[in-house]
């Protein structure tokens, strides 16, 4: 564990919304937030593996839980341009798990996997296939690209 990740974990944790650690969602959404701000540039040194829902680090949430615990919060409410892009992510998808679920999906098996579009595509249909709509799937691969998570 990283006690750098988890200084600039607590830094940004109101930005993130207080993810309350004990429900599902928002471990989920703190997990696919913190993996799309760092392939945004903003890295907070969690490693990723691909797991259930996507990119998960152990660490994250360790630190998690432990800032659910009321460890170490700080009140610097850091700005970073970053962060409007995931607030572009975010917009009309507020805390909307299955949304970001997708997101972070598809940047890993695009950045990690080097997979193209429709292999990406198909691997949502055969292994995710509650997360796959044709037009929010294509809107969600759209928004990437537009804000430079991928090419």
């Amino acid at each position: 564990m990283n006690s750098s990740s988890f200084l600039m974990l607590s830094k940004i944790w109101n930005k993130l919304g207080k993810p309350n650690m004990n429900l599902f969602r928002d471990r989920l959404l703190l997990q696919k937030k913190i993996y799309l701000l760092q392939e945004s540039g903003f890295n907070l040194g969690y490693n990723f593996s691909f797991y259930l829902h996507g990119p998960y680090s152990s660490d994250l949430a360790t630190d998690g839980y432990k800032m659910n615990l009321g460890e170490n919060i700080s009140d610097n409410n850091m700005d970073d341009p970053v962060f409007n892009k995931l607030n572009i992510l975010e917009k009309g998808h507020e805390n909307d798990s299955f949304w970001f679920e997708l997101l972070a999906t598809i940047v890993f098996l695009r950045k990690r996997r080097n997979n193209n579009k429709e292999d990406i595509r198909a691997f949502i249909i055969k292994n995710k296939p509650y997360l796959y709509n044709q037009e929010i799937f294509e809107t969600a691969y759209n928004k990437l690209i537009q804000e430079g998570l991928m090419i």
